[in-house]
């Protein structure tokens, strides 16, 4: 039996953390490429780091070598949530720092 959906990854997000400030920066401009039900962050930097989903409220904290994945399908039945596509993350931190931050997203398609 073939599988009736597949995952479509959005384009990688990377950011350079010596760009890092007190105040909120986009991660990138665009947003997210795609929808994204599920989405993961990798902080492969030397500092810790908030982030934001509207550039104003911090909504969460990675430590410096940390990462996290937000699974909006996990225990779905049939409804899910997702960051839509444009989605910008914000970031900010007390120093800039040296490493890259990461973050993608993953979604499915019905076929």
């Amino acid at each position: 039996m073939a599988a009736r959906n597949r995952m479509v990854a959005a384009t990688r997000i990377d950011f350079d953390a010596a760009s890092l400030t007190v105040n909120y920066q986009e991660m990138n401009v665009t947003g997210l490429s795609t929808d994204a039900q599920i989405f993961k962050m990798l902080n492969n930097s030397n500092v810790g780091v908030d982030v934001s989903y509207d550039g104003i409220e911090p909504n969460d904290f990675i430590v410096p070598g940390g990462s996290f994945v937000l699974d909006f399908t996990a225990n779905a039945q049939e409804e899910r949530a997702a960051f839509v596509k444009g989605q910008k993350i914000w970031l900010k931190a007390a120093s800039a720092g040296a490493g890259t931050i990461y973050a993608t997203g993953y979604s499915q398609r019905r076929q």
